[in-house]
């Protein structure tokens, strides 16, 4: 499945990029503003999930002895 994301940033791109479009100044700069949004968002994606698997990782590895724990063994 394709994210939305990667769909904003190729079509965007494109948009841009394509000389035989001749947007005007204003929609070229709405274009690129979407364009960096979109980069944006694909880096916060990618951010969140390497959060994700730490969280994972971390989960995987077994519980966590907490200080509550460590009242009650006291």
């Amino acid at each position: 499945m394709t994210s939305p994301v990667m769909l904003i940033l190729g079509y965007s791109k494109l948009l841009v990029s394509d000389p035989s479009l001749r947007a005007d100044g204003s929609i070229r700069t709405m274009l690129e503003a979407i364009h960096e949004s979109g980069l944006k968002l694909q880096a916060l994606t990618e951010e969140a999930s390497a959060v994700e698997e730490n969280v994972m990782a971390i989960s995987a590895a077994g519980p966590e002895v907490t200080y509550a724990d460590k009242r009650r063994a006291s």
